[in-house]
């Protein structure tokens, strides 16, 4: 089954909103608890810049005491590290998965790519779906 890009946007989209986190993958559940932490992520210029370019684009972001929130309140939710492989082999969040995004795939993506992304996420449009990488540049 060919899929083009503006398709698996739509799935994409359709499967969960897609949240990027600007953190580092390991420190993201070892960091502060509480309001404190949150507020410090969200006055930060590269949240305010991530928010920006979310809202200009059609995805959340959240922090990182909201992302320990929801893995607490949904077992379900699928954790996707997007960065270089080596990346994730010397840190990442447990249970994550990792699926690195080349940025300079703009176009259609290639059909392995697009079939791992698939199976990546699966048949379950409901499932809730984190997307983090190191940071938003």
């Amino acid at each position: 089954m060919l899929i083009n890009q503006s398709q698996t946007a739509n799935r994409l989209k359709a499967l969960a909103v897609i949240l990027f986190l600007f953190v580092s993958a390991w420190p993201v559940l070892a960091a502060p608890h509480g309001s404190a932490a949150k507020a410090a992520e969200e006055t930060s210029p590269l949240f305010i810049q991530a928010q920006r370019s979310a809202d200009r684009d059609g995805y959340g972001l959240i922090t990182t005491p909201e992302l320990r929130r929801l893995v607490q309140e949904n077992p379900n939710v699928l954790l996707v590290d997007v960065r270089f492989a080596y990346e994730f082999a010397s840190a990442h969040i447990p249970e994550s998965v990792s699926l690195p995004v080349d940025l300079r795939d703009r176009g259609d993506l290639p059909r392995e790519r697009r079939e791992a992304m698939l199976n990546t996420f699966g048949p379950d449009k409901d499932r809730p779906i984190v997307v983090y990488c190191r940071d938003f540049r």
